[in-house]
């Protein structure tokens, strides 16, 4: 239901809580401009799929958001 659809300009809330993977959906629908609003301090991106009683395997660099990124790589203030 999506085909053809586009998001020329993306406004994500609470942008600490996305992985980089979910907010890359709507940055590939030809997006020509982002504004990212979130608390980096806040919660983390939820993964279901990692054991949440810590015997799991521990988040990983693959499990920051797209705001920690761009954050961390002084592309966002």
């Amino acid at each position: 239901p999506m085909d053809g659809c586009t998001f020329p300009i993306v406004i994500m809330d609470e942008a600490g809580q996305s992985s980089e993977q979910e907010a890359m959906i709507p940055l590939s629908r030809g997006c020509k401009m982002a504004i990212l609003v979130g608390d980096p301090k806040q919660l983390p991106p939820f993964f279901p799929s990692l054991n949440l009683r810590g015997t799991g395997p521990k988040p990983g660099p693959e499990h920051r958001s797209l705001l920690d990124c761009l954050l961390d790589n002084k592309v966002a203030q």
